[in-house]
């Protein structure tokens, strides 16, 4: 069997771990903007909303997909090692909502491009 092929095979165990750290780091932003909540100002509160908004669109439809495309399969290595990163590093202090929503909104520009997934156009159930 090539290696493509083996990666190709459904397994919902990465998927839903995919879900769990995006869920995860959802969270973790909220707390994050929540602590920052009298420091923000307006414009930068409305970067919390978007990335959040993001995160969710991403999440609803990371959750009705079958599998992930074995061709993106290094990039969601590297888009989940990133996520790990960041909640490794994440600290409770005040400021820290804006630096996760700039480190977020890279990671997921690269998930919104795997897949087709994204607020820019998720594919659902795509095989």
């Amino acid at each position: 069997m090539k290696p493509e092929s083996a990666l190709g095979r459904y397994d919902p165990a990465y998927l839903q771990g995919v879900i769990r750290i995006l869920e995860t780091v959802r969270s973790r932003l909220a707390v994050a903007a929540a602590a920052d909540n009298k420091i923000t100002p307006p414009g930068q509160r409305k970067i919390y909303l978007e990335t959040d908004q993001r995160l969710r669109c991403c999440l609803r439809s990371l959750r009705s997909m079958h599998r992930l495309q074995p061709s993106g399969s290094l990039r969601w290595s590297e888009s989940v090692a990133a996520l790990q990163h960041l909640l490794a590093s994440s600290d409770q202090g005040k400021g820290r909502c804006r630096e996760m929503c700039v480190r977020l909104q890279e990671v997921l520009c690269g998930i919104e491009a795997q897949e087709g997934t994204g607020a820019s156009g998720m594919r659902p159930g795509r095989e």
